[in-house]
């Protein structure tokens, strides 16, 4: 999967995709260890959406940047109806996701404020993903989601936020 994202092959997120659905056929139901590996594997997947997003997106075919997009909402929605654990990394991937719906403004919004929401209500919010929410977000997204004045956002620690926000996500 890593081999694909880094060759930056515009359809590398249709390639990881495919992986990663031949992996879920093989995971035995009653091994959890398997499952276990879902939310990197599906970190890779999304992070392929996010990169053939960018790459579509500078070429300017929007309709394949889209495509990517939505595949990464997809997969996304997907790992937690699996069940799977996304972590700090998933909800960074997300959030560079939404960055990529710049034509879309409504549902970038409220696909950012579900996504912050669902990573404080999990626990996942770290400074890596912090910082991404922080470069993708429009200002009053962010002061809504984080719930601090907007004067606030560009110096904001993950520190300076609830704990039960950062309590799984790792610290530095």
């Amino acid at each position: 999967m890593s081999a694909w994202i880094a060759s930056q092959d515009p359809s590398a997120d249709v390639k990881v995709e495919d992986l990663l659905n031949r992996y879920k056929g093989s995971i035995d139901s009653s091994n959890d260890g398997n499952k276990r590996n879902l939310p990197a594997m599906y970190n890779y997947a999304i992070k392929a959406c996010v990169d053939s997003a960018k790459y579509h997106h500078s070429k300017r075919t929007k309709k394949d940047a889209k495509a990517s997009v939505h595949r990464g909402i997809r997969l996304f929605t997907e790992l937690l109806e699996l069940g799977g654990e996304p972590d700090h990394s998933t909800f960074a991937h997300m959030f560079l996701l939404c960055g990529r719906m710049e034509d879309d403004a409504k549902n970038q919004r409220a696909l950012l404020l579900k996504t912050m929401s669902e990573c404080q209500k999990r626990g996942h919010l770290s400074s890596f993903s912090l910082g991404t929410f922080r470069r993708v977000a429009p200002a009053m997204v962010a002061q809504h989601a984080l719930k601090v004045p907007q004067d606030k956002i560009p110096n904001l620690k993950v520190q300076d936020l609830p704990l039960e926000w950062r309590r799984n996500a790792p610290s530095k």
